[in-house]
């Protein structure tokens, strides 16, 4: 995580605008380089409070899949998302002082990161439990669908 550490996350200052701000121009600056999925999905869908359903990191495949429920933006429905990472170089998960299993309870995503590292994308997420995930990879794809519609 480069904008939304965890010190930021646990400092109770007035920074969270100005790391709002400082990520918004982040992502503007390189736009143009990510694919149309993930600018979609950054757009009209959030991370921020989702629940992980699931993490299967195929590397035979180069592919990540992330399964994850939340409420839609205006809180009115269920959704469940399906986000696939292909391509995929690294995928790391961590958390200070001990170990963590893709299967363990991460609880919810606090906040989650874009990246540009030629030629590759990372992204990175940060969970309310202290946990970190990065994945370096070359495409995304994702579906989003009502719970129970």
């Amino acid at each position: 995580m480069q904008f939304f550490t965890k010190d930021w996350w646990s400092d109770a200052s007035d920074r969270g605008r100005a790391v709002a701000l400082a990520y918004s121009n982040h992502f503007a600056s390189i736009k143009n380089n990510l694919p149309l999925t993930l600018i979609e999905f950054s757009e009209r869908y959030e991370l921020h409070d989702a629940e992980i359903c699931s993490i299967v990191n195929d590397e035979s495949a180069e592919l990540l899949r992330m399964s994850v429920h939340r409420w839609d933006q205006n809180f009115n429905q269920r959704m469940h998302y399906c986000l696939e990472f292909s391509g995929v170089t690294k995928f790391c998960m961590s958390r200070e002082h001990a170990p963590i299993s893709v299967h363990s309870d991460l609880g919810e995503i606090g906040y989650w990161e874009c990246h540009l590292e030629s030629p590759m994308l990372k992204i990175c997420v940060l969970f309310n439990c202290g946990a970190e995930l990065s994945v370096s990879f070359a495409d995304f794809k994702f579906s989003a669908d009502p719970i129970g519609a």
